[in-house]
């Protein structure tokens, strides 16, 4: 007689999520989700796997919950996150075994991060006191009587309960794994998120809203910046949330140039977004949204067709930039 599921065998249940292959496709990075019931919540650890062995190793082990670990280019370490110590801090760990390092002790935490390619070096996404810098920390304030909280945003309460801090915002920052050395980049009051970082380091990309009420702006532009010149420029303004952005690998594509007699090569930046306007496309480029019920018709002022949809739709595009 087979045995009924009761409650207590929920706390036996665990979860597996965010894989990441090592950059020569021989490891795996994995987190694992399980019940503390002693707690009562849950915990999440980050384990590895050696594909040619099978073995399953536990890198981690404190109380904690920890997420988005990340190869570093060459392999040798790998960064996550983790609130061992209540905000999400980032955490580097050899590839060959040894303790987690922890590289990051800021007041507000870290919300994100990417790999720098030579793998000295990592870019961070988090908040900060506007006026402020990631490494800033706040006076201990003796306790008294809760104050009145003056919001004047529509935008004004957390996911997870409370309200939003109304002089913070998301800023991106570099480290410097050796010396520790953090430099801020974006430091205006309004959220920047990180998207990509080139393949050379050279250029980032990220989405940011400077706009005076943003309660009724529905719209992201995407910005790259050149990590040298320190120059930002806008290179996507539609209505709609652009996200996800990644650099395609660089590939052989040249176009020539009749002027210099050379060659140049054009880098492709991919994006996904959420919007309810009509959408210009190539077939070639949207054989997924038309399966998504996405429709083309022709257009009478230039005889050709457009992919048109006035529904909210998740699309990827591409665009080319020098």
């Amino acid at each position: 007689m087979k045995k009924r599921v009761e409650i207590r065998d929920l706390a036996k249940l665990s979860s597996v999520n965010e894989p990441q292959l090592s950059p020569d496709g021989s490891e795996a990075l994995f987190i694992r989700t399980v019940i503390d019931e002693q707690d009562n919540t849950y915990r999440t650890h980050l384990w590895h796997a050696d594909l040619k062995t099978k073995k399953l190793t536990q890198w981690t082990h404190a109380k904690e919950r920890v997420s988005q670990p990340r190869w570093s280019v060459d392999g040798s370490s790998a960064a996550f996150l983790s609130d061992r110590t209540e905000k999400n801090q980032l955490y580097v760990i050899p590839a060959d075994g040894g303790e987690a390092r922890k590289v990051t002790d800021f007041e507000k935490g870290v919300d994100s991060f990417r790999w720098a390619p030579d793998g000295t070096k990592i870019w961070v996404n988090g908040d900060v006191k506007d006026g402020g810098s990631f490494t800033d920390k706040e006076e201990e304030k003796e306790e008294k009587k809760p104050e009145p909280v003056r919001v004047t945003t529509m935008k004004y309460k957390q996911p997870d309960g409370g309200l939003t801090e109304q002089d913070v915002h998301q800023q991106i920052g570099l480290i410097d794994l050796e010396t520790g050395a953090v430099e801020q980049v974006t430091a205006d009051p309004y959220d920047h998120k990180l998207e990509a970082v080139s393949r050379d380091g050279g250029k980032l990309v990220y989405s940011v809203d400077r706009e005076d009420d943003l309660d009724f702006i529905f719209r992201t532009k995407l910005y790259i910046y050149d990590t040298e010149t320190d120059g930002e420029r806008l290179i996507l303004e539609e209505e709609g949330s652009f996200t996800g952005a990644v650099f395609r690998p660089m590939i052989r594509k040249w176009r020539s140039s009749a002027s210099r007699g050379r060659s140049r090569m054009r880098r492709i930046m991919r994006c996904t977004y959420t919007t309810g306007k009509p959408v210009p496309g190539r077939r070639s480029q949207n054989r997924s949204m038309r399966r998504s019920g996405m429709k083309w018709r022709r257009t009478p002022s230039r005889g050709r067709k457009r992919l048109m949809s006035f529904g909210r739709i998740r699309a990827t595009c591409t665009f080319k930039f020098p």
